[in-house]
C-alpha cells in the first residue's frame, strides 16, 4: 500500500462519500473553509483520476499531493525529556518524562484533538518501545493514547524521533501524558528533546 494525501480547495466533504464514491479504504483527514485533504491508496491504479474527478463534481479542485503543511491548529507544546536520557527498563514500561496539562480548557473540539511527539533517539537493537500514556497526576484511570512502537536500530547514531497518538484526549482535566520505554531486549535505548505538541485537525 502506498496511502497519500491529496488536497483539494474548496468547502467540505464526507468521509462515507470518499469510501463509497472512491476507495473504501480512502478517509477525510482534514477540512478547512477553503481546503480538504483525503486520503488514498495510491498503489490502485486510476485512483488519482477517480478522486480527481470525483471531487471536481463538488466544486472542488486538486491543489496538490502530500502537500508538506497538513491542516492541523497548533495548541502548544510541552517537553517530556531534556537533555540526554537512557532507558533502564528492559521488561516493563518505566515513564521516562510526562507533562501535566487540561485540553479540555483550551481546545474546543477534543475528538479531533492529537499529540505530535518530535525529539530523537538512539537504539542498539531493534526491539525497544516506546508509548503514551494518559493518566491522573496520581497515576490512576490511565488511558493508552499511544500503542507500543517499536523503535528501530539505528547502530548507536542519533535519529529524529515522530510519532503520533492515536487517540483524542478525555475531558474533565487535569490530565498527566506520560511518555514510558523500555528495552525490550535491545542492547541500548536513548531519547533526547523529546517533545509533545497538542494539534487539532483544521474541522469548519
Amino acid at each position: 500500500m502506498a496511502s497519500i494525501i491529496r488536497r483539494y480547495v474548496r468547502n467540505q466533504i464526507a468521509d462515507a462519500a470518499i469510501k463509497a464514491y472512491i476507495q473504501p479504504s480512502g478517509a477525510v483527514l482534514a477540512v478547512s473553509p477553503t481546503h480538504a485533504d483525503i486520503q488514498v491508496d495510491d498503489s490502485v491504479a486510476g485512483i488519482g483520476e477517480t478522486a480527481d474527478e470525483y471531487m471536481l463534481s463538488l466544486g472542488y479542485r486538486l491543489q496538490a499531493t502530500n502537500p508538506a503543511s497538513p491542516l492541523v491548529a497548533f495548541y502548544g507544546s510541552s517537553k517530556l525529556v531534556n537533555d540526554v536520557l537512557a532507558v533502564t527498563s528492559d521488561a516493563a514500561f518505566e515513564t521516562v518524562g510526562g507533562v501535566i496539562t487540561n485540553p479540555g480548557f483550551f481546545v474546543d473540539n477534543l475528538a479531533a484533538t492529537f499529540g505530535r511527539i518530535t525529539g530523537a533517539y538512539q537504539a542498539t537493537g531493534a526491539t525497544g518501545e516506546l508509548q503514551i500514556i494518559e493518566c491522573r497526576p496520581d497515576g490512576s484511570d490511565p488511558e493508552l493514547k499511544m500503542p507500543p512502537v517499536v523503535i528501530p536500530d539505528t547502530a548507536g547514531a542519533w535519529t529524529v524521533l515522530e510519532l503520533g497518538t492515536s487517540m483524542p484526549p478525555r475531558p474533565n482535566g487535569p490530565w498527566e501524558y506520560a511518555l514510558q520505554a523500555r528495552l525490550n531486549g535491545s542492547a541500548a535505548l536513548s531519547l533526547k528533546y523529546v517533545s509533545m505538541s497538542l494539534m487539532q485537525l483544521a474541522l469548519p
